[in-house]
């Protein structure tokens, strides 16, 4: 599950993120940028727990803005296929 990651301080490196996420579960992935960060987590019920462990948790003095971000192009593209195939049976 894709998790997006705001108000993160500049000074955030991928490791910080990295070892805060896995307290919660597997991190499939990771992208940092400037501020904020994509976190891809392997498992839905993982994600949500670190959604609401973190949200609002200071990281090197800024409280970072935790929420599901939404699904990757190709996944929204097998689910929009699966909605498709659903009224057809």
């Amino acid at each position: 599950m894709r998790i997006v990651v705001r108000n993160l301080s500049y000074r955030a490196v991928e490791g910080d993120l990295r070892a805060l996420f896995s307290r919660h579960g597997a991190v499939a992935g990771l992208t940092l940028s400037r501020g904020s960060a994509v976190v891809d987590m392997r498992e839905r019920p993982d994600a949500l727990v670190a959604i609401r462990a973190l949200d609002g948790c200071p990281v090197l003095g800024r409280p970072i803005r935790v929420a599901e971000g939404e699904p990757s192009g190709a996944a929204l593209m097998d689910l929009q296929e699966s909605c498709a195939d659903f009224g057809r049976s």
